[in-house]
């Protein structure tokens, strides 16, 4: 889990007014939310009819249903990451910085709720750079840092890699059926 994981559980829980079920809110909303920027992104590639059935299909793909239905930091972050993703084809029938900054943001939420979000940076990069307009993708890329170290910087850069990326990186991984 990144460390804007557990501010988002806090919010959630008290949206859900501190009850058993309070932080399940954050799910729930990352589901809800992975449903819309899909649709968003595409209906910017496709008719609406095809940004429907993609949206059905993302929300009823068994992975996604697996990574919002619990507590975990991976729906959140599949949210932020799509959503990114989606500003980003906006930014590609309508540069502008602002767009550019909205997808770095999302993308850096996304990196600092699930390290492995980061991947949908080179999607992100790839849809500002369509436009040849390089100092968008540096104000994307600083947005997305400012997010991330906003995020880290109340917990120590060091205390966050920790307990983020060396934890994950040593962990270890049940490899059969029967041992998971």
């Amino acid at each position: 889990q990144g460390p804007l994981h557990l501010p988002l559980l806090y919010v959630a829980d008290l949206v859900g007014l501190r009850t058993t079920n309070a932080p399940r809110v954050l799910p729930i909303v990352a589901g809800t939310a992975v449903t819309v920027v899909t649709y968003a992104a595409g209906r910017r590639i496709t008719s609406r009819f095809g940004a429907i059935v993609a949206a059905v299909l993302v929300t009823t793909s068994g992975s996604v249903l697996w990574t919002t239905a619990g507590i975990a930091s991976d729906g959140p972050a599949l949210a932020f990451a799509i959503g990114a993703v989606a500003v980003s084809f906006g930014y590609t029938q309508a540069p502008s910085s602002t767009r550019a900054v909205v997808a770095g943001a999302l993308l850096g939420a996304a990196v600092v709720a699930k390290a492995l979000a980061a991947p949908a940076g080179l999607a992100v990069a790839l849809l500002l750079l369509s436009r040849r307009r390089p100092r968008d993708l540096a104000y994307a890329a600083g947005a997305a840092v400012v997010v991330a170290l906003g995020a880290s910087l109340p917990w120590g850069l060091e205390r966050v890699w920790d307990q983020s990326v060396v934890y994950n990186r040593e962990a270890s991984r049940l490899t059969s059926y029967p041992g998971a």
